[in-house]
């Protein structure tokens, strides 16, 4: 598999940059956006012109099987964070990619990320999360965002540009034990933007999130896109928050749609009992 690496030009993005250099990446005679091009085996580093969220169909300007961005994650709590997650919009676009489109992912590589993050974070007061699907931009070829949140401090912080910048080339390393393991792709439903009941699930058990539409996506979620959060996560299995959902209403309706389309679906603590 042949990776891209989008640099976001942001401080989080030219902070892994520079960590990504120390690891092996070297400059090549290809130019991208006015500036060189960085291969390392399988993998090529690419900065990007604009917020990586706005870099639409960027796929078809670069030859690649999955594209990694590297950028911000930017929250109200300010909690210091290094977070995983896939891309689309279960209702509107407001920040870049189409209305109620998803973009494929990859559960496993998202979960191995996860985990990486998981084994090799010295930063104690940052957490490891995996976000809800949210924002663009759109691509037809898999795709994931990992990112430095969630304030200017954190997102100059070399020791998380550092950390990102490991995960990222443990994961894209052929032949690493981190591609063995038989993980099983599901998607979530309901929960917070981090929903530490679906944290527990990819810390514990086999299960990989691929798309997961938060609490408030439900009322976005209608059968185009929950078929759309399926076949882009590669996941035949629906995991849901029946406390976390809306009112009584709106879990019904989504239930409903579940057995209507004959989706297998289990409530999340199911997994780990």
């Amino acid at each position: 598999m042949n990776y891209a690496i989008i640099i976001s030009p942001d401080l989080a993005g030219e902070n892994i940059f520079g960590e990504l250099l120390q690891l092996g990446f070297e400059e090549i005679s290809e130019i991208f956006n006015n500036k060189p091009v960085y291969q390392f085996n399988n993998a090529k580093i690419y900065h990007a012109k604009e917020k990586c969220v706005y870099n639409e169909e960027i796929d078809n300007q670069i030859i690649a099987d999955f594209f990694i961005f590297a950028t911000t994650h930017a929250s109200k709590s300010g909690i210091p964070s290094l977070t995983v997650h896939s891309i689309g919009n279960f209702g509107t676009a407001k920040l870049g990619g189409k209305e109620k489109t998803l973009t494929p992912t990859s559960a496993i590589l998202m979960k191995k990320a996860l985990l990486i993050l998981d084994e090799i974070n010295t930063l104690k007061d940052f957490d490891v999360a995996q976000e809800a699907t949210h924002h663009g931009p759109y691509l037809e070829k898999p795709t994931l965002f990992i990112e430095i949140g969630s304030t200017e401090k954190e997102w100059k912080n070399q020791e998380a540009g550092r950390i990102i910048a490991e995960t990222i080339v443990k994961l894209i390393t052929p032949n690493s034990k981190l591609h063995t393991p038989n993980y099983t792709s599901v998607i979530g439903l309901g929960g917070m933007h981090i929903h530490p009941q679906f944290e527990k699930i990819r810390r514990v058990t086999d299960y990989a999130f691929g798309h997961i539409c938060a609490k408030y996506n439900i009322d976005d979620l209608d059968e185009n896109t929950l078929m759309q959060a399926l076949k882009m996560s590669n996941a035949e299995l629906v995991v849901y928050d029946p406390k976390s959902m809306g009112n009584a209403e709106s879990k019904n309706r989504v239930l409903d749609l579940l057995k209507k389309n004959n989706i297998k679906f289990v409530k999340y603590d199911a997994l780990y009992k």
